[in-house]
């Protein structure tokens, strides 16, 4: 049934969009393998993405999860959620977009900020400013990058993750073809 296996699905968009929960999803009803590049990056480390960020600043994280990415996007078969800023550097979006199918989760503000309003833990929300604003300025920074490397973009704003995954799958083999493998 498998046409994903000699390529790499990989979900980009903001922190809350529902990269980690539909990919696993995606990746079981594809039997591909499924990673979580920001669970990766804390097993490597031996940190926590938080502690990264706090002990050894923002661009060091960045760099490790470019080394993260380039060595988890050199094998294929697999459904990789990234960390919603990976696509800020070039060398990241060229790397996503030469090793598989791109597919970003876009969901609208209010949608971003009623799933992230009680979750500690993400680096760029821990401060005193309004969830909302700070989503917004990060969207505002954010938004030519995750249109310019995805391939499919996919509203993922009122669909249950369980319901989300045939329409990207029909959205994947609509843009791709059923000839992957």
């Amino acid at each position: 049934m498998n046409s994903f296996t000699n390529t790499n699905i990989f979900l980009i968009g903001m922190m809350g969009s529902g990269k980690s929960t539909v990919g696993c999803l995606l990746a079981k009803k594809l039997s591909l393998k499924f990673v979580d590049l920001d669970l990766e990056i804390e097993k490597g480390e031996g940190l926590a993405i938080t502690d990264i960020f706090n002990n050894k600043g923002q661009e060091q994280f960045r760099q490790l999860e470019q080394k993260y990415l380039k060595e988890i996007s050199s094998h294929t078969g697999q459904v990789i959620a990234t960390g919603g800023g990976i696509i800020l550097n070039p060398g990241n979006r060229q790397l996503l977009k030469s090793n598989g199918i791109v597919i970003l989760l876009r969901c609208q503000m209010n949608t971003l900020s009623g799933r992230l309003k009680d979750i500690r833990g993400r680096p760029l929300l821990n401060n005193n400013d309004s969830t909302t604003r700070t989503l917004n300025m990060i969207w505002l920074e954010r938004q030519e990058f995750y249109y310019s490397t995805a391939q499919i973009i996919f509203d993922n704003n009122f669909v249950a993750p369980a319901n989300a995954i045939n329409p990207i799958i029909k959205q994947i083999k609509g843009t791709h073809g059923n000839n992957q493998g």
